[in-house]
C-alpha cells in the first residue's frame, strides 16, 4: 500500500473479542499469506463485507497504551489469551473505500489452529470488521483502547436515531471513509456510537496535520486536541486531565 502524508504505524499486538456464529463466507475475497513470524500472520483482502452485527464485547478489561511522537505512532495490547495470533490486515482500495493496513487479533483462533489448518475459515469474514488500529492510503490512522467507567455512565447512543454502532468499530469505519482528520470526526458525529460489556472505549485519531484523543462521555463525543511531543493514551480518561 502506498501512504501519503506518511505517518508510520507500529501495531505490536492487539486485543479484541468477538463472536462468529452461522455465517457464510460469500462476498469475501481475501488471500490468506500465511505466517510471517511466530504468532503473526497476513492477510489481503480484495473486498469484505461490513457488518457491525459480526461483533460481541468481551467482558474481560485488556489494558493498552498509546504512544506518539511525531508523525510515529507505537503502541501495546495487553490482554488475558496466550496462544492467539495477529493478524496483519492489508484491505485494497474500491470506488468507495481507501486501502489500509492495520493488525487484528481474534481469539477465535489459536496459533496451533492456524498453523495445522484446523480453523473454520468463515472466521476470517471477521477480522477486517473489528480493527483495533491502521492507517489508510491518505494517511488517516485510528487507534483505540478501552478505559473503566469510573465516574462516567455507560455510552448507550450518541445519535439515538442512526443505527446503533460499537466504538470498537469505528477505526474500519474512518480507514474506509476519511480522507483527513475533520472527516473522522465528522463521521464519529454523524454515528450512534455505543460502549458494551465492562468497559468504555476511546480513540486516537488523526492525519499527519494533527491529531485528536475522542471519549464518550455522557453520551457526546469528545475531542482532545493532541500536543505537540510525545504524547500517551493509555486506560484512563483524559478529558478533564
Amino acid at each position: 500500500v502506498h501512504l501519503q502524508n506518511t505517518l508510520k504505524l507500529i501495531p505490536i499486538t492487539i486485543f479484541m473479542l468477538a463472536t462468529l456464529s452461522g455465517c457464510q463466507t460469500e462476498k469475501e475475497d481475501y488471500k490468506y499469506l500465511g505466517p510471517v513470524a511466530p504468532y503473526l500472520h497476513e492477510v489481503i483482502y480484495d473486498d469484505y463485507e461490513f457488518d457491525s452485527d459480526l461483533l460481541t464485547v468481551s467482558p474481560y478489561i485488556p489494558s493498552c497504551s498509546v504512544v506518539r511522537n511525531g508523525n510515529y505512532i507505537g503502541r501495546n495490547f495487553d490482554f488475558y489469551f496466550n496462544d492467539v495470533p495477529e493478524f496483519i490486515v492489508h484491505v485494497k482500495a474500491k470506488e468507495d473505500r481507501y486501502a489500509s493496513i492495520g493488525v487484528a487479533q481474534v481469539p477465535l483462533f489459536t496459533e496451533q489452529d492456524l498453523l495445522s489448518g484446523n480453523y473454520n475459515k468463515d472466521y476470517f469474514r471477521l477480522i477486517p470488521n473489528v480493527m483495533m488500529d491502521g492507517i489508510n492510503e491518505k494517511g488517516v490512522f485510528a487507534g483505540v483502547n478501552v478505559v473503566p467507567y469510573g465516574d462516567n455512565k455507560p455510552t448507550t447512543g450518541t445519535n439515538p436515531e442512526s443505527e446503533p454502532i460499537c466504538a470498537l468499530m469505528l477505526v474500519r469505519m474512518i480507514l474506509d471513509n476519511c480522507s483527513n482528520v475533520n472527516e473522522a470526526k465528522a463521521l464519529i458525529d454523524s454515528t450512534n456510537v455505543y460502549c458494551s460489556g465492562e468497559h468504555e472505549y476511546h480513540l486516537i485519531i488523526g492525519d499527519a496535520k494533527e491529531q485528536y484523543f475522542v471519549e464518550f462521555i455522557d453520551n457526546k463525543a469528545l475531542y482532545l486536541k493532541v500536543k505537540p511531543g510525545n504524547q500517551v493514551m493509555t486506560n484512563f480518561y483524559l478529558n478533564g486531565c
